[in-house]
């Protein structure tokens, strides 16, 4: 009698070591799934990641290539890098004092017409498209003592005025499609280039800005701080 409950418990016992590896076996595989998983969406972000450095690299390069060809048609004078990467136009060759309106000079259709085939070109092309958000026209007047609304109003009106003539420049501007990343912004005095009311401080404070808004913006600044070495 002893001995067969003894067999009988061992019966028992073999039965259940299989499944107990039949458990452990699934439990790997799910981990494994899960390891595997996690490893391929690593990599795709990886990718995804690469990706957008090289095309946001290019869009670097593509404002250093258009800054420099204005710089060389039209002067330093007019066309320069601001600190923070921005391509800057100084406001007295763009517009008659205390106005929004443009001048109507050669100097000016020139830079028009080039920077909207530039613009245009960039935000038609899907790689850049991927990394970009925005290309901002920031207006910007000097602290000259006239009341804060004047300067709000002025620096406003003439981004606007820009991007109004972008478009008039370059008709793929127009589609909705590619203005979704046009902007305009009023900064009015409170972003000086040089202090003083001197008038070459208030003239170099006269200016327009394109500044290029990235996806990722840490990213865009180390490129920027990289391109500058």
């Amino acid at each position: 009698m002893t001995r067969r409950r003894i067999v009988s418990v061992a019966d028992e016992g073999a039965g259940y070591w299989p499944s107990f590896v039949d458990i452990m076996s699934v439990v790997v595989l799910v981990l494994l799934f899960v390891l595997v998983t996690a490893f391929i969406q690593t990599a795709v972000q990886i990718q995804h990641r690469v990706i957008g450095r090289q095309a946001i690299q290019d869009l670097m390069d593509r404002r250093a290539a258009v800054t420099q060809a204005l710089e060389q048609e039209l002067g330093k004078d007019s066309v320069t890098i601001s600190s923070d990467g921005n391509i800057t136009f100084k406001g007295d060759v763009l517009f008659f004092p205390d106005s929004a309106e443009l001048r109507n000079t050669a100097q000016v259709e020139q830079l028009l017409n080039r920077l909207a085939v530039s613009i245009g070109n960039v935000v038609t092309q899907e790689r850049f498209r991927q990394g970009l958000q925005l290309i901002l026209v920031e207006g910007h007047t000097a602290d000259d003592g006239k009341p804060e609304s004047t300067h709000w109003l002025l620096s406003s009106e003439r981004a606007r005025r820009i991007v109004e003539a972008l478009q008039a420049k370059d008709a793929r501007l127009k589609d909705p499609a590619n203005a979704k990343f046009l902007g305009s912004a009023g900064r009015a005095h409170y972003r000086p280039v040089e202090t003083g009311r001197t008038e070459a401080a208030m003239s170099r404070n006269r200016r327009v800005e394109i500044r290029l808004v990235l996806r990722d913006e840490g990213l865009r600044d180390a490129l920027l701080e990289a391109i500058s070495q």
